[in-house]
């Protein structure tokens, strides 16, 4: 693997909940949320399954965080992925998605054989990572406001 994954730390829960909110995280309603426990926990209630935060690292720097969750039935949303501002630009994106998928044996616990994104219809980048990782295109999203992307091994 090119990236270290870890769970996020107490010492990285600052940068992480300042990163997301950053990007304006679109789906749990976070905006009272003060603590990235707090944060955790309303996206807990928001999708109702196991939810977790990764972070990826490169020579001791964070590069990029992955909110997901996983349904009874082994379906991994992907519900946020950031890459570190300073970081774009550079192929990080497709890199870190791929190697997430490809090496969730490792970074997650189990391989991931199907995954879904939902992605803004005007997030050209989002978009290509998320191809360039090996999701496609399955059509508008049910609320009409984004694209399905999904994963199938």
């Amino acid at each position: 693997m090119d990236f270290v994954w870890r769970e996020v730390c107490e010492g990285d829960e600052a940068t992480v909940l300042a990163l997301f909110r950053s990007e304006g995280v679109r789906f749990a309603n976070t905006d009272d949320v003060v603590s990235f426990s707090g944060f955790c926990k309303c996206w807990q209630d928001e999708v109702g399954e196991k939810f977790f935060v990764k972070s990826a690292h490169l020579g001791g720097e964070m590069v990029a965080v992955i909110a997901y969750s996983r349904s009874a039935d082994a379906v991994f949303t992907i519900l946020e992925f950031i890459v570190v501002p300073k970081f774009r630009e550079k192929w990080f994106g497709s890199k870190l998605l791929s190697e997430f998928i490809s090496c969730s044996t490792l970074i997650v616990g189990e391989e991931i054989t199907d995954a879904v994104a939902v992605i803004e219809w005007d997030n050209y980048r989002a978009q290509g990572v998320f191809l360039r990782a090996g999701f496609v295109n399955s059509g508008t999203h049910p609320d009409g406001d984004a694209i399905r992307f999904v994963y199938k091994k």
